[in-house]
C-alpha cells in the first residue's frame, strides 16, 4: 500500500467516524469514554496533524458503538447503515408472506423516491 493510499484510508476513516458521531449527537469525549478509551482518544484519531489509526479491536468497538457492521463503515454511499442493519435483523424474524409485504412496500417507497 502506498503512502497516498494509506492517507486516503485514514481520511475516509475520519470522515465516516465524524459523520456517525455527529448523527449520534455525541461529543468526542463521550464517545471515547463509551468505547472504553481515554477521554481524548477520538480527538487523537481525528487530529489531522497526527497519523493515528485505531487498533482492529478498537475499530470493532467503534462499529459496535454506532451499530454499523465493519463492512459498511467505509461505504459513504449508505447514509444510515445502523438503521439498515437494525431493519435487516428484524427481517430475519418475518415469515415468507410478511417478507413479501415488506418487499412490496419497499418497492413502492423506492419508486416514490425516484429510484434513489
Amino acid at each position: 500500500m502506498s503512502m497516498d493510499e494509506s492517507h486516503e484510508y485514514r481520511e475516509l476513516l475520519v470522515r465516516q467516524l465524524e459523520k456517525f458521531r455527529l448523527q449520534k449527537g455525541v461529543s468526542q469525549r463521550d464517545m471515547s469514554l463509551s468505547i472504553g478509551q481515554s477521554e481524548g482518544y477520538v480527538a487523537r484519531l481525528t487530529n489531522p496533524k497526527v497519523y493515528n489509526m485505531p487498533r482492529m479491536i478498537n475499530f470493532f468497538y467503534i462499529c459496535d458503538y454506532f451499530g454499523v457492521h465493519p463492512k459498511d463503515f467505509f461505504d459513504e454511499s449508505v447514509e444510515h447503515p445502523d438503521k439498515i442493519n437494525a431493519l435487516i435483523k428484524n427481517l430475519y424474524k418475518l415469515s415468507d408472506t410478511q417478507l413479501e409485504h415488506v418487499s412490496a412496500v419497499v418497492q413502492v417507497l423506492t419508486e416514490l423516491a425516484g429510484g434513489k
